[in-house]
């Protein structure tokens, strides 16, 4: 059986327009360079050694046809992943696994697996979304295992063009030694992905 986003998101979760993801805090935006700023390549390999980590947060979703917005928890830990979104009764949806298997599982649904997370999204909800490669933007590192170009400011990376996406960065926080994006904005054709995190944690 296929869901629709709205289904497992909207209905289940919390159904919005998008502006779910307009509460946070207006911020600056700094101008952005092509050239990495001291520090960058450091920094880089520190992102890429953090392999275990998990968020707390908000995702909103826009398509050509669908907007919802929900809470989103991310755990990592190395190529694993259990992504969860969760609404205001304990519904919620789950997609875990790895490079080679992922599992959805939908409050009151059968689970449905697949050979992939990108399979499996592209086959559920006709979207293609490559979580391999966001483990790592998401933590403010372009993927290692393909070409990129990338845009900086002071905080790090500003813009992320990788894999026929396009990332912007619109806030970081210090975590430890780390700076942490707290706005990821992940664009592609009529795909839209804004994730607020409110909470990171490191070393699982």
């Amino acid at each position: 059986m296929k869901f629709s986003l709205t289904r497992v998101i909207g209905t289940l979760l919390v159904a919005t327009v998008f502006a779910g993801c307009s509460s946070a805090p207006p911020q600056v935006v700094e101008p952005s360079v092509s050239a990495p700023p001291p520090g960058w390549q450091q920094q880089y390999d520190q992102l890429l050694a953090l392999e275990s980590w998990a968020l707390q947060g908000k995702i909103g979703i826009r398509t050509a046809d669908d907007s919802a917005s929900a809470g989103v928890s991310w755990k990592q830990q190395q190529d694993r992943f259990n992504i969860t979104l969760a609404g205001p009764f304990g519904q919620g949806a789950t997609i875990s696994g790895s490079r080679r298997d992922a599992t959805l599982e939908v409050s009151g649904q059968q689970p449905i697996s697949a050979g992939s997370p990108e399979e499996l999204l592209a086959y559920q909800f006709g979207w293609e979304f490559p979580v391999q490669a966001a483990r790592y933007w998401v933590k403010g590192a372009p993927a290692p295992e393909s070409s990129y170009q990338a845009k900086f400011n002071s905080q790090g990376l500003a813009e992320l063009d990788q894999n026929g996406w396009h990332i912007q960065y619109r806030n970081y926080v210090d975590n430890g030694q780390l700076k942490l994006p707290t706005k990821v904005v992940l664009t592609r054709d009529e795909l839209k992905l804004t994730l607020l995190v409110r909470n990171w944690q490191k070393g699982l």
